[in-house]
């Protein structure tokens, strides 16, 4: 499939594969499976989230079930199923800190889940989850949101 991004997409997501080859890594994957999901290369997801639930069966990974679930809501994001991806990812936001990282780098995740609800008309809880975040931390984008969603 041929992606609609800039050569640079490609471009990161190509080094991207080459530093972290093997998943494995809570932090890296989701963000990986971002990429991949993003740059259409499905063959590449589909092998990532094959191993990292092998790893999660083993018990290999600390983070758990929440890696191969967050490349699974991206691909169904890129996919344009958006009601697919909030049912796999809103269940989890508990879980999103166990993958690592500063909330601000988390929050791409989180972000993914927004915009999937709003896309999938799911605008009350659109709404409720712009709320948390603006009460956690001013954010002019947010505002921006909340306020595209209350016309």
């Amino acid at each position: 499939m041929a992606t609609p991004f800039p050569k640079d997409w490609e471009d990161a997501a190509d080094y991207a594969r080459r530093v972290f080859p093997k998943p494995g890594h809570a932090f890296v994957d989701p963000h990986m499976a971002l990429l991949e999901a993003a740059t259409g290369d499905r063959a590449a997801l589909g092998r990532r989230l094959t191993a990292l639930d092998e790893l999660v069966a083993k018990g290999a990974i600390g983070a758990g079930a929440i890696v191969p679930a967050i490349g699974r809501a991206a691909l169904a994001f890129a996919e344009g199923d958006y009601a697919g991806c909030v049912h796999i990812l809103e269940p989890m936001t508990v879980d999103f800190a166990r993958i690592g990282g500063s909330n601000a780098q988390r929050e791409v995740i989180e972000d993914t889940l927004l915009v999937a609800l709003m896309r999938a008309g799911e605008v009350q809880k659109a709404r409720a989850l712009l709320d948390r975040r603006l009460h956690r931390r001013p954010s002019p984008r947010d505002t921006r949101w909340l306020t595209g969603l209350a016309a």
